[in-house]
């Protein structure tokens, strides 16, 4: 799934969102850049709102935005993306990698596991992304 930025102000979404831990200015500027495509490695949906797992511009690792703040410019989902609930914090629905589950602790506090792990992610899915990219190379 790829995203493109068209927003980069929190501010402009609802105001519950203002206050959740993103990293943003005083006047609520994100650390994205308007227009860019970013690489979607997940999905969660909770009570805020829905979210995209994307690597911010100051960050190694991916970090869930509003997705408010995009527009999907692919929507397909990789095939062995899994979805889990999570109700001990209410009702939270997140769509990803298999392994993510598992180190996603790690991953967001960026721990060497985190990184690790995070790796094995990126290398996953731009496997797929080749996969399909050489598919739709050979019915031209």
């Amino acid at each position: 799934m790829i995203v493109k930025c068209i927003n980069v102000n929190i501010k402009k979404l609802d105001k519950k969102l203002q206050e959740f831990a993103f990293t943003q200015d005083e006047e609520g500027i994100v650390e994205l850049v308007e227009g860019k495509q970013y690489l979607v490695f997940g999905i969660r949906t909770n009570k805020i709102g829905k979210f995209y797992l994307v690597i911010t511009e100051d960050s190694e690792l991916p970090w869930w935005m509003p997705d408010g703040l995009f527009e999907a410019t692919d929507s397909k989902i990789p095939k062995y993306w899994i979805s889990k609930t999570d109700v001990i914090y209410g009702k939270d629905t997140t769509i990803s990698d298999p392994i993510y589950f598992d180190a996603s602790e790690d991953i967001e506090d960026g721990t060497d596991e985190g990184f690790e792990v995070f790796q094995k992610m990126k290398i996953k899915i731009l496997e797929v992304l080749f996969q399909c990219l050489t598919t739709k190379f050979k019915k031209v």
